[in-house]
This record gives C-alpha cells, sequence and structure tokens, in this order.
C-alpha cells in the first residue's frame, strides 16, 4: 500500500521511479513499429583495416610501457653508485633530481601505457559498425569491430533498452549509445559512418525525445 501510494506521488509529480526504462510514449512505439515493414540498415561504419592497426598500434603500449617503467626505475640505482665517483657540485645536482623523479617517472610508464592499450581495447570493442533496426522495430542489432579484422560480435536489444547520448567536441560529434546490462557504451563515428535514415536512426537510438547536449574538448 505504501508503495503505491508513493508511486502515485511520483507520477503525479511527474517524475520517474528509478529503474523506469521507457524512453517513448505509447504512441511514438507505435508509430515506430507501423514505419519498420523489414530489417533496416540504420548505420554503418565499415574501416576494419584503420579500427584494426589502431588497436595494434595501441597494443604495442603495453611493452613499451612495461620497458620504459624498468629503465626509469632503474635509474635511483644507478644515480647513487654514480654520485660516488662524482665531484663536481652542479652534475650532483642533476644526477639528484633524475634520482628523485625517476620513481614518479616509472610508475607514471608503467600506468599510462598500458591504461592506453587497455581503453583502446574496449574501444574497438565497442565502435559499432552496423545498426540493424529488425522488422517490426522492436528491436536493435548491433555489429561491433573485433580485434581481427574477420571478428566483432552482434549485440540484440529492445528499442527500449536504449538511450542515446550525443557529445560535441571541437571537430564534430559522436553519438553514444547505452544499452541496459552493458556496462560500457557503445559508440558511432559518425564523422565517417554513413546514417542511411536519419529521423529513424535518431528514433532508434533514443534521439528523438529531448535531449541534452554535452560540451567538451576532443583529446588529441
Amino acid at each position: 500500500m505504501l508503495s503505491s501510494a508513493l508511486l502515485a506521488r511520483v507520477s503525479r509529480a511527474g517524475l520517474r521511479p528509478l529503474g523506469w526504462r521507457s524512453y517513448y510514449k505509447p504512441g511514438q512505439m507505435k508509430k515506430l513499429y507501423d514505419e519498420v515493414q523489414k530489417d533496416v540498415v540504420l548505420f554503418r561504419y565499415e574501416a576494419v583495416a584503420k579500427v584494426v592497426n589502431r588497436w595494434r598500434v595501441a597494443l604495442l603500449c603495453t611493452p613499451l610501457g612495461l620497458y620504459m617503467g624498468g629503465m626509469a626505475l632503474d635509474l635511483r640505482g644507478l644515480m647513487e653508485g654514480w654520485e660516488a665517483r662524482v665531484e663536481d657540485a652542479r652534475t650532483k645536482y642533476l644526477m639528484n633530481n633524475v634520482k628523485w623523479t625517476s620513481r614518479g617517472l616509472g610508475v607514471f610508464w608503467l600506468m599510462f601505457l598500458p591504461g592506453l592499450s587497455i581503453y583502446y581495447t574496449q574501444r574497438t570493442l565497442y565502435t559499432v559498425r552496423k545498426l540493424v533496426l529488425r522488422k517490426g522495430g522492436k528491436v536493435l542489432s548491433i555489429q561491433t569491430y573485433g580485434v581481427t579484422k574477420g571478428g566483432g560480435r552482434w549485440v540484440h536489444a529492445p528499442v527500449s533498452d536504449c538511450e542515446a547520448r550525443r557529445v560535441k567536441y571541437y571537430t564534430g560529434y559522436r553519438d553514444y549509445l547505452n544499452v541496459k546490462d552493458h556496462k560500457f557504451r557503445f559508440i558511432f563515428n559518425m564523422e565517417e559512418g554513413v546514417v542511411s535514415s536519419r529521423a529513424l536512426f535518431d528514433r532508434a537510438i533514443g534521439l528523438g525525445r529531448p535531449l541534452t547536449v554535452s560540451h567538451q574538448p576532443r583529446k588529441a
């Protein structure tokens, strides 16, 4: 009884309870269902060599980071062994700076470059290669890239479980798709990808409703 009263109060206030996943009004959903009489490819981004090769380059950052981090950490012991043989005050000062900064630099390389590899691996696995709206307009099929040219996977999700977010950068914008029960969001390369029907694409991924556009600079 208490829960019913609480839901009624939330409804009167125009708020949505936690976990509410409906992004369309019933009339909007019915219109979407009626329009889709067959499978429709809404988005396509075919750049297999570019995406996979970029991931391979990023993967090389892991051994490079381990090598540079280990070398930087070894500098401390090396400087301590040389300091006893150096008499020049300026040289000792420079060697002492190297000794005290080597540890922080080593930790930086050990964390940054392998972290870059992990980031690009996740980005590759969640970059959308093809988006298909299935017949009836109730299910979205998302094909992503894999770590090989013939890799990738298909993810099938109800349209009602999908919510998009558009982020504006200095050189353009990119759409991200959040899907229920998926920890990471899917990425659309809108600059190089091809959208077959813009209006249907926006409605299918959740951009047909009012959306706040976020502004942030693109990272190099």
